[in-house]
């Protein structure tokens, strides 16, 4: 993503992350609004990220007046809410005790799945800048209550502008000594930062795929050669790697690629460097069904039998989602002897049916 214009909250104006972002680039053309004009800033400006011709409206402080649509635009603003999250439970599975950072909304890939697309009410990317709360939250929750994780990945690619935010430095130095691990969640090679940091309590996750499914639902992000030398170079630097194969998706799922993309996986890294792998099948969350059909795109996602589960979610056929993860858990013991397997979004009962332990 090229990043050409700075909306700047008033209240973000002096803070430290502020100060980095604009010396990060300082081609970008910078424009201060109020706080009540950066909260309708989101509406404003939707055709800029979606990639339309639609003219941006006039908001407070004329967002859409400096560029047009299809320049790159962030805003840079304060999170009032809580910075550090429980992830829902699917219903009928234990707690997996993972935590997540708000450290920004939105994402400069455009993935046809995304489930950004139905939740997020500002389509722009949104850094918050009040990081000196957010640190003291992160802290205090690895204090009291040490969760196995915690990733800034679940609203925004974690690293795809970390080089421009730094918060992935920021971060780590509170996870240091601790039993929890900072996990990046990621789909770019932008790690270059990262390389001289050292691996303790450091994970960094790739989302994977085959190629050719890369090259179609996954817009904007890294190849898969990119990917695997991102990985390499960090895991060759001590740092712990995970994978995930999630979503997986039907129409582009087979056998032989994803035992061909795992053996590259083993190819690249030492499975003594992974983590775990982490799969999940396609799922809809509720409206993204009807949102990715009106973006007249990802038209494979839909080939198959989908059914609505009890937590609203639109699911595959049940009896071929085990099928498929018994063929990657064993896929994985082959290729990648030794890493744990975990699954995404399913209930207890359906990971004893596919052969996985309950977490």
């Amino acid at each position: 993503m090229k990043i050409k214009r700075i909306l700047i909250d008033e209240r973000a104006a002096n803070d430290p992350l502020t100060a980095r972002i604009r010396e990060r680039l300082p081609g970008a053309a910078i424009e201060t609004v109020s706080a009540a004009g950066a909260a309708s800033i989101g509406a404003a400006d939707s055709g800029i990220l979606a990639g339309t011709d639609a003219p941006a409206a006039a908001g407070a402080g004329e967002p859409g007046a400096s560029l047009p649509p299809r320049a790159g635009s962030i805003l840079l603003t304060h999170h009032l809410g809580d910075f550090v999250k429980d992830f829902p439970v699917t219903p009928g599975s234990s707690p997996c005790g993972e935590k997540y950072i708000v450290a920004m909304h939105n994402c400069p890939f455009d993935c046809s799945y995304c489930y950004l697309q139905s939740y997020l009410e500002r389509p722009m990317i949104t850094v918050f800048t009040n990081t000196e709360r957010m640190k003291s939250e992160v802290s205090s929750v690895i204090r009291h209550e040490a969760p196995a994780r915690m990733t800034t990945g679940e609203f925004s690619d974690s690293l795809a502008l970390d080089d421009i935010t730094g918060t992935a430095l920021d971060l780590l130095p509170l996870f240091r000594g601790t039993k929890t691990l900072l996990e990046l969640r990621t789909k770019s090679a932008n790690v270059a930062h990262l390389a001289g940091c050292g691996g303790e309590n450091l994970l960094v996750t790739w989302t994977l795929a085959p190629g050719e499914a890369i090259r179609a639902e996954e817009p904007g992000t890294a190849g898969l050669a990119e990917r695997l030398g991102a990985m390499s170079l960090l895991a060759r630097g001590g740092t712990m790697v995970a994978i995930r194969l999630d979503p997986v998706i039907p129409a582009w799922y087979g056998a032989d690629s994803y035992r061909r993309l795992l053996e590259e996986v083993a190819g690249a890294v030492e499975p003594r460097m992974i983590h775990r792998v982490e799969t999940g099948i396609l799922r809809f969350t509720p409206g993204l069904w009807e949102v990715v059909r009106e973006r007249g795109r990802g038209k494979m996602l839909f080939r198959g039998e989908y059914f609505a589960g009890g937590d609203g979610r639109m699911r595959y056929y049940r009896p071929e989602r085990i099928r498929i993860y018994r063929e990657i858990g064993r896929m994985v013991s082959e290729i990648l002897p030794g890493v744990p397997v975990e699954l995404s979004m399913e209930d207890d009962e359906l990971r004893e049916d596919a052969g996985f332990d309950i977490l």
